[in-house]
């Protein structure tokens, strides 16, 4: 995974873009006893510009994906944004 996202940053370079570590966030993908398999060094990326870490819950064009793929995030947003209540003054 290291080799891809060093390959996506060195074209991103040749293209005269930037890869910002700041905003781009990382996702592991598996079972439950796959993820256990990980350690603290797969979870951490170090790139040139910044370090990516990776992160159990994250939200792509306003889905929200949870590292087993289980809708569980999404969910649960559903929910609380159907509870919302705006307060009107």
């Amino acid at each position: 995974m290291i080799t891809s996202i060093m390959d996506i940053n060195a074209w991103s370079h040749s293209n005269r873009l930037k890869l910002n570590a700041q905003k781009s966030v990382v996702i592991w993908l598996g079972t439950r006893q796959q993820l256990a398999k990980l350690n603290q060094a797969d979870m951490t990326i170090h790139l040139p510009d910044g370090t990516l870490t990776a992160k159990p819950t994250i939200r792509n064009l306003g889905v929200q994906l949870d590292s087993e793929l289980s809708f569980d995030a999404q969910a649960r947003n559903g929910v609380k944004s159907c509870y919302f209540i705006p307060c009107s003054m």
